[in-house]
């Protein structure tokens, strides 16, 4: 984000008779205002319509187009609301933001998508900033309005616009490996899409990682039925089954990633997962055959001549082939480049990454939409 900002607050600390006299000053400026103060002021002296006040003029600069400025000036108006009123606030911020959202609904449910989108640019902001009191409340307030979208729009495409939206944000959370929750957003998702590609690659993944194997290959086999041209798909597929035992299973998923239309790390993986079942099995001449095919398919690869050494070294037959120790030694000189394991071990960012470009441009379709819908809620508020 652009043109960060911060706060800071300091208390100078008074003493002896100087102190005692602003004490008494405050206590009676206190009792003076009481009554003035309680008017207008919720729970511990949250200004309810004023911050309403403020987050409508938000809302209308980011209708205008200023996503930078009005997550500035919310996260300003929110932090600033905790600094005054302690954490208490969150929650009758949480409800007045909710109300005027609510407001906005007199005229489509489409009008929420940009403003969920704004919300889930303020979790990462508050984020990045480590603001960790106020990280929940935006991560929440995300979650209610997608289910006030959920509610409001009421059609089969609304519930995939939703599926995608509550995604997006258990995306976020994986990265930052708040997995239970995570979990809980994508199932969510599936419920409101069962055919959510990113839905089931996003908790496949965790479920894998946790070692339950059989919930990710129930997730994986879904997949690739919506999408058997997947080669992510079929090669966690594979993956997954060996794991399980299920070895003959597994390898007809991982043959099909050898295909070339697949990236070379996603091939890299199938060549080791194949050699590894079938050395295991003791086919170690299949297993070296097949080796030898990946090497000479993916001659950039030190894993797979890796691989082939081993078997070399276990039948004996290393010294006597020159070609493969001079080819490990080329690999030694290479420059360093990303583990094809390590490449499968990470978050699928790519779908999470496309289903996203698909929200961002609904999100400016609907902003011409906000601003309408802002501006009947807006004329008769206090101070607009």
């Amino acid at each position: 984000m652009e043109n960060r900002w911060s706060w800071s607050l300091s208390h100078n600390k008074p003493e002896g008779q100087a102190m005692r006299r602003s004490t008494i000053l405050i206590s009676a400026l206190a009792l003076a205002l009481a009554p003035t103060l309680a008017a207008g002021k919720g729970k511990g002296g949250f200004k309810r319509r004023e911050f309403q006040r403020q987050y409508r003029e938000i809302l209308q600069q980011y209708s205008g187009g200023d996503m930078a400025g009005a997550v500035t000036a919310l996260i300003e108006a929110e932090t600033d609301a905790v600094a005054t009123s302690g954490p208490k606030v969150l929650e009758p911020l949480r409800k007045a933001k909710l109300k005027v959202t609510r407001e906005l609904l007199t005229t489509e449910a489409e009008v929420l998508i940009p403003v969920i989108a704004l919300h889930e640019e303020a979790y990462l902001t508050y984020r990045e900033r480590e603001q960790a009191e106020l990280i929940p409340g935006a991560r929440e307030m995300v979650v209610d309005l997608v289910e006030t979208y959920v509610d409001s729009a009421d059609s089969a495409a609304g519930r995939v616009t939703a599926s995608q939206m509550m995604t997006s944000m258990a995306g976020h959370l994986q990265e930052m490996h708040v997995d239970s929750s995570a979990a809980a957003l994508y199932r969510r998702a599936l419920d409101l899409d069962e055919h959510n590609i990113t839905a089931l690659i996003g908790l496949s993944f965790l479920h894998e990682q946790y070692g339950e194997y059989p919930d990710a290959v129930r997730l994986l086999e879904t997949l690739v039925e919506i999408d058997p041209w997947s080669g992510a798909a079929q090669l966690r597929l594979g993956v997954n089954l060996v794991r399980m035992g299920r070895e003959e299973s597994g390898a007809i998923y991982l043959r099909d990633v050898l295909n070339d239309r697949n990236p070379t790390w996603m091939r890299s993986v199938a060549y080791q997962e194949l050699a590894r079942v079938l050395t295991d099995s003791n086919k170690l001449q299949e297993a070296r055959t097949l080796l030898e095919e990946g090497v000479r398919t993916l001659p950039d690869d030190p894993n797979l001549l890796i691989q082939l050494a081993y078997l070399s070294e276990r039948n004996g037959s290393f010294s006597e082939d020159p070609a493969l120790r001079l080819a490990l030694r080329y690999t030694e000189g290479q420059p360093p480049q990303a583990s094809p394991r390590f490449v499968y071990s990470q978050l699928p960012e790519m779908a999470l990454t496309e289903m996203r470009q698909i929200l961002e441009r609904q999100m400016e379709d609907n902003l011409q939409s906000l601003g309408l819908a802002l501006t009947p809620a807006t004329a008769g508020q206090p101070g607009s």
